[in-house]
């Protein structure tokens, strides 16, 4: 199977959990919540960021079966030690939140090194960690800079991208073959120097800009607060007459919603009271939520 395709309009109950069910082929991440969400590769221009494809070597949030499957059988030896494996990534650029309409697919192809290297658990975990240096540095760039300018991170974020890398990370795939510590060098230089171009573009005082120049490199993240010991929660009150129920709760998409707060997911697209008139007057909560208005619930076949 390549592909999956999903007619504009399909509602997955299970959102991408069930098209991963369906397609091994997609490099997939971990959300927060613990799902599966598509790999983004895209930086916020929507231009692609090859090495993020090595995040796939590793044990980690990213994962892939189909380098999953590349990787085992380097390990058995049926790959040539010296061939280079390349991934191409692509991703589906909607051009609103109903996911209804492309606007582009964009492709980048990345080096993911030599099947030898492949086969060395070392050598992947070194490769996963360089592709991981530029991400550390582009995040603590951002959190950075809005510390040091005082400006909001919507402002930075997109001033502060880091680009044109994509020869660099292929140069130092290729070194790190023969010289693991010298493509680590390689790469660490060009991502610093397209920090420091960000920087400078970037509009600061001399003083901030001194500061974020020696900072950006630093961890960013705050000391750990002591925690407080909390008092002991009061009784709950018993419910009175003049409180009404609990709001319903429905399982539908990719989680348990009440209906003002599935009128707010991406993937309805009708408003709360238009959701509320269907559901009491028993339209299936799914086809309520996912039928546009001024048309009927759909029929069975």
């Amino acid at each position: 199977m390549d592909a999956v395709a999903h007619h504009d309009g399909d509602r997955l109950p299970g959102g991408w959990l069930t098209t991963k069910q369906l397609d091994p082929m997609t490099a997939w991440s971990t959300t927060k919540a613990g799902g599966p969400a598509p790999l983004e590769f895209l930086d916020l221009h929507g231009w692609p960021q090859p090495w993020r494809g090595a995040f796939l070597l590793s044990d980690a949030p990213q994962h892939s079966a189909v380098v999953q499957h590349a990787i085992a059988a380097a390990e058995r030896g049926t790959l040539a030690p010296n061939s280079t494996l390349r991934a191409v990534l692509s991703t589906a650029v909607h051009a609103n939140q109903h996911r209804a309409t492309l606007s582009a697919i964009p492709i980048a192809t990345t080096p993911l090194g030599t099947a030898g290297e492949l086969a060395d658990p070392q050598a992947r975990d070194g490769l996963a960690t360089m592709a991981r240096y530029a991400a550390a540095i582009a995040r603590n760039l951002r959190l950075q800079t809005v510390k040091v300018s005082g400006r909001p991170s919507a402002q930075v974020a997109p001033r502060v991208q880091l680009d044109n890398l994509d020869d660099a990370w292929t140069d130092a795939v290729h070194t790190h073959a023969q010289d693991p510590a010298q493509a680590r060098a390689q790469w660490q230089a060009a991502i610093e120097a397209a920090a420091e171009r960000r920087i400078e573009e970037f509009p600061l005082s001399p003083m901030q800009r001194g500061q974020l120049l020696s900072l950006y490199r630093e961890n960013p993240e705050p000391k750990e607060k002591p925690t407080r010991r909390r008092p002991p929660a009061k009784p709950a009150r018993a419910r009175t007459a003049q409180r009404g129920p609990a709001a319903a709760t429905y399982e539908v998409f990719d989680g348990t919603y009440t209906l003002s707060q599935l009128s707010k997911h991406p993937d309805c697209v009708v408003s709360y009271p238009t959701l509320r008139a269907r559901v009491d007057s028993g339209w299936d909560v799914t086809e309520a939520a996912t039928t546009p208005s001024g048309r009927g619930p759909r029929r069975s076949r």
